[in-house]
Parts: C-alpha cells; sequence; structure tokens
C-alpha cells in the first residue's frame, strides 16, 4: 500500500511539476535527460589527485593548491557544460540531483568516506546567492551528503562581494582576487578535523584553494576536494 502511494505521489508531482532536460530543457518523462539528448559521460581515465586533471593536463607544475587531494568529475565542455549551466543559471535543479549523484560515486571511489568529519562547500556573498535564489555548490554538497552519508555542515562564508572570477583577465588575477576573500565562520568547529570542500566548476583552481587554506589556516588536518566540472589545461602536442 505504501510503494502505490509512493508512486501515486511522484505521478501527481510530475503532473504539476514535470521534469525539463538538462541539456535541451524540453519536458520529458525522464528524470534528468529527454529521449534525443545524451547524458554526459564523466572521465574515465586516470585523474592526478593533486589537479583532478587527466596526466597529459595536469595543473601541478603551474599552480601551488592547500587542498590535499581533490576529484573532479567532468570536462567543463559540451553537454556537460549545458546540463550543468542549465543546473547553474536557469533554475533546473534536477540538476543538483544528478552531478550530486555522480559525485558522491566519485567521491566514493577517490577517498574513504570514514575519514570525512564534514563536508561543506564555497559559499556565495549573500548578494549573489539572493539575486540567484540559491548557491548551486550548496546544493551538490548537500546531495552528497545526503547520498554518502556524511555531515553537512556551513563553515565558510564570504563577507564582501568581490569581482567575478570569470571576468578576470588572466590566472595570476584570479589568485590575486580570492586572497581574503572567505572566512572560516567557527575555527575551533574545524581544528583537527578532516573536511571535504565542495565547488561546482575548477578553472585554475583559485577559489577552492583559498577556502582550503582559510580552513588549514583554521586548524584543519586534512582537506579534500570535489568538483562536478574541471576546464582542462590544453595539452602540447
Amino acid at each position: 500500500m505504501k510503494i502505490l502511494l509512493n508512486e501515486f505521489i511522484s505521478k501527481l508531482i510530475a503532473l504539476f511539476f514535470p521534469n525539463r532536460c538538462l541539456i535541451c530543457n524540453k519536458l520529458t518523462s525522464h528524470k534528468y535527460f529527454c529521449q534525443v539528448c545524451n547524458a554526459p559521460k564523466p572521465f574515465n581515465v586516470k585523474l592526478c589527485a593533486k589537479c583532478g586533471s587527466p596526466k597529459k593536463h595536469c595543473d601541478c607544475k603551474f599552480h601551488f593548491y592547500y587542498f590535499d587531494k581533490i576529484i573532479t568529475c567532468f570536462e567543463k565542455t559540451d553537454n556537460a557544460q549545458t546540463a550543468f549551466y542549465s543546473f547553474k543559471f536557469s533554475e533546473n535543479l534536477a540538476g543538483a540531483s544528478y552531478f550530486g549523484e555522480i559525485m558522491a560515486d566519485c567521491i566514493n571511489q577517490a577517498f574513504k568516506n570514514n575519514e570525512i568529519d564534514f563536508i561543506t562547500c564555497v559559499p556565495m556573498h549573500s548578494s549573489e546567492k539572493y539575486k540567484r535564489g540559491y548557491n548551486q555548490s550548496e546544493l551538490l554538497a548537500k546531495q552528497i551528503a545526503k547520498i554518502n552519508r556524511l555531515k553537512y555542515k556551513s563553515l565558510l562564508v564570504q563577507p564582501k562581494a568581490t569581482p567575478i572570477q570569470h571576468k578576470a583577465s588572466s590566472i595570476s588575477e584570479r589568485f590575486y582576487n580570492v586572497r581574503g576573500k572567505y572566512k572560516v565562520k567557527h575555527p575551533e568547529a574545524v581544528n583537527g578535523k578532516t573536511v571535504l570542500l565542495v565547488d561546482d566548476i575548477m578553472t585554475t583552481g583559485a577559489t577552492i584553494s583559498e577556502c582550503a587554506r582559510e580552513l588549514k589556516l583554521s586548524g584543519c588536518e586534512k582537506v579534500y576536494a570535489a568538483t562536478a566540472l574541471k576546464t582542462l589545461r590544453k595539452a602540447k602536442r
């Protein structure tokens, strides 16, 4: 009886709140993608544990990162980018479930979950969050926490609005823009802890590395990181 009731409720919700394809945005009876659009494929090659890139795109010799390890799930291109932007900018919140599920699986493979005390996210300034209506990284982190049975905790805050990172003209400007941008809410809460830090897209790694730096300065023992998408540096031929 309970199963039938749950099925009825699901169908009723679908009737009033139909699914939209994360790629073409058309109504669909399927959960995330219509019958025409292909779901994006996660990385299927070994990734560098320090920068999250395939070996030929490795960024480690160009940047220093404060997190201990990172896992990234998709290259920021084609269907993966389109689907994620539908979630991030067009309020297709099914993307939180889809990308959260993939990320949870990647994290299970990359890290031992029993080592993680808290999962948290890269924060947004309150004005930016109010304008968008949500923090996509927070939604991802909470979805991952639910699937992997981790404790979500809001650990970081962005006190002041700063220039948008993707408008920075150079890599060095991206790293400069984020210095001192984030603060740990309660340093005593992270002292000696291992934290999994979640962000949406890793381009240079400046943002997530700065958040990791603040956590380490507050006494974090280890900071693991995870992002949905990764922008790859062009490999030399």
